[in-house]
């Protein structure tokens, strides 16, 4: 199974709409490793958020 990696920041408003989300539905649960890029360190290739890692492909954006 491909990791999901989903960067966030606190102080971004699609962010937090995109974790709203994610808590709505269960079978969404535990499917990311979200790291907020406020608290941890983070890829450089990371530019903008919301930023979806899945396998060495990244979405950002409206796709995400």
């Amino acid at each position: 199974m491909s990791e999901k990696v989903l960067f966030i920041s606190s102080r971004c408003e699609h962010s937090k709409k995109i974790l709203i989300g994610i808590k709505q539905y269960p079978f969404l649960h535990g499917l990311f490793k979200i790291i907020n890029i406020d608290t941890t360190p983070y890829p450089n290739y990371v530019k903008t958020v919301p930023t979806l890692l899945i396998d060495s492909q990244l979405y950002t954006g409206e796709t995400v």
